[in-house]
């Protein structure tokens, strides 16, 4: 959950402190009325890090920002974007120090370097990069110093792509055989190429740093064992179609799953497994990152049934380690919508869930026998219900937190009645009372929720009557002063004139004490 511990004032957070925000993000540093301010460190629970100024709760001034990858930006920073000046260090090698704009790469620079030490140096107050590329005329393309002066590879600016080195065909102008390609968009190309085309085996490194191994056709990934390494560090390898992965291959995601299966578009499609790290097995038909099948747990518990993005979602059946089974909807992992639930000793819910509580229209069933039919709030009979005890009695009437709290009746298995205001589980305060006989009214003292007992009798010195409504407007009044002197003698400084024993009103009777 969320929760902060630090300096307050005026009840929100203010000046050193540490915040941590649902799921598992965590802030440590200076807050100013509430919001980040000042100096300070944010982890993501997906392994991205910020550590510098903010303000008004956005990244802004000098600050640095790490990647999963390894991959990294130092510079400045506005309204939680790159601006101004900075430097930026992906995972694969390559880098640039210059101008970035409006969060992106723009205007002046230093230099842009790729990982195998070629480099474009910036001529001074030029505009080195350009809608996200080099702009050759204003800087100077230097090859890295591996190659050899008499190495027998040609060397040629391709208008509107970048530096190539490398073979030609015969003609000496298109490119054919092997051959590097820098393009101006910070891109790296290693491999065959053949009447300017990319084809045949080679690699394809982004400037972000993912990258892909294997063949291609027509400048795109096309074969049957590529390999695509992600800059999320997630891995595949398998097939590729026209530059997709696209039918059978094997995924390993950084967190330690592995798919393996069919895939079309980048996209698990078909039949396939998911294996979890911590022993979960999921097999079933994927569709558009939906999936429909069976999970088996770790712990012996089973899913059957629908998902998105590996989240139980829509329709399904879980089959707990310990007996119990639910049959609902599920939304994001979470039990939601219709659903019933079943415990291992016999007792049943069926009604309406919210992440994963009971919240709405519902009934409960007791292995005992007892019923309980009406309004859930957070896994609560709370609102309107009626509970039925298994020896035939009810409650019908207002419940707060599993507790008989309202205005509320008991009927019980004889017919007898008692209606009025209850608090915490016990009577307070007839309105009516019917029965069968003149010489008993019943009283519930139980003071807790779910009963599982029926209501005691209790017998009474009056005889039974039914209150006019006058009578129950008076009684109600004078427990709501009650209610008020209860709360003003808890009350620090309470008035002291409150706290007399207040005079009976007419026509109360003994039992509404």
């Amino acid at each position: 959950g969320t929760g902060y511990v630090g300096e307050w004032f005026n009840g929100l957070p203010n000046g050193q402190g540490v915040l941590t925000i649902h799921p598992r993000d965590v802030f440590n540093g200076s807050f100013v009325s509430g919001e980040y301010s000042g100096n300070g460190t944010y982890l993501w629970m997906d392994g991205r890090t910020y550590k510098g100024n903010w303000k008004n709760g956005q990244r802004h001034g000098k600050g640095a920002q790490t990647w999963v990858d390894g991959s990294s930006y130092v510079g400045n920073w506005k309204n939680n974007k790159f601006d101004k000046w900075g430097s930026f260090y992906w995972s694969d090698g390559n880098s640039y120090q210059g101008a970035v704009e409006d969060g992106k790469i723009q205007g002046q620079g230093l230099h842009y370097r790729w990982s195998d030490g070629a480099m474009f140096k910036c001529a001074k107050l030029k505009t080195c990069f350009n809608d996200g590329k080099l702009v050759p005329s204003n800087g100077k393309f230097i090859k890295s110093k591996r190659h050899a002066e008499n190495e027998n590879i040609g060397r040629r600016v391709i208008p509107g792509e970048g530096w190539y080195f490398g073979s030609f065909s015969n003609s000496g102008t298109v490119r054919s055989g092997k051959g590097t390609m820098y393009f101006l968009n910070g891109d790296r190309y290693v491999g065959s190429w053949s009447n300017d085309i990319i084809e045949g085996k080679g690699a394809y490194i982004h400037k972000e740093g993912s990258k892909y191994i294997g063949t291609f056709n027509n400048n795109l990934p096309n074969g049957d064992k590529g390999f695509y390494k992600f800059n999320n560090l997630d891995e595949y390898r398998g097939e590729f179609r026209r530059g997709h992965i696209e039918g059978f291959g094997n995924m390993t995601y950084k967190n330690g799953r592995t798919y393996s299966g069919n895939w079309n578009n980048w996209k698990r499609f078909g039949e396939g497994v998911m294996n979890f790290r911590n022993g979960d097995k999921y097999h079933g038909i994927w569709d558009d990152g939906r999936g429909q099948g069976e999970v088996e747990y770790a712990d012996g518990s089973k899913y059957n049934g629908s998902f998105n993005e590996d989240m139980k979602d829509g329709n399904g059946t879980f089959f707990y380690d310990n007996g119990a089974v639910y049959v609902g909807g599920f939304k994001n992992g979470d039990k939601d919508g219709y659903g019933s639930y079943t415990w291992a000793d016999g007792a049943k819910y069926e009604g309406k869930w919210y992440r994963n509580l009971k919240n709405g229209v519902g009934i409960y069933s007791f292995s005992n026998g007892d019923k309980y039919v009406g309004n859930f709030t957070d896994d609560r009979f709370h609102g309107f219900g009626t509970y039925y005890w298994s020896n035939g009695a009810r409650y019908e009437g207002s419940h707060i937190h599993d507790s008989r709290t309202g205005i509320g009746k008991i009927v019980y298995s004889d017919g007898t009645e008692l209606v009025g205001d209850w608090d915490d589980g016990r009577f307070v305060e007839p309105i009516s009372t019917t029965t069968r006989s003149t010489t008993t009214t019943t009283v519930a003292t139980t003071s807790t929720m779910p009963p599982t007992t029926s209501p005691v009798p209790v017998t009474s010195t009056n005889s039974s009557k039914t209150m006019s409504r006058e009578e129950r407007i008076k009684r109600r009044r004078m427990m709501a002063r009650r209610r008020r002197m209860k709360n003003r003698r808890q009350t620090p400084g309470g008035s002291d004139k409150f706290r007399r024993r207040k005079k009976r009103p007419r026509g109360s009777n003994e039992q509404a004490e």
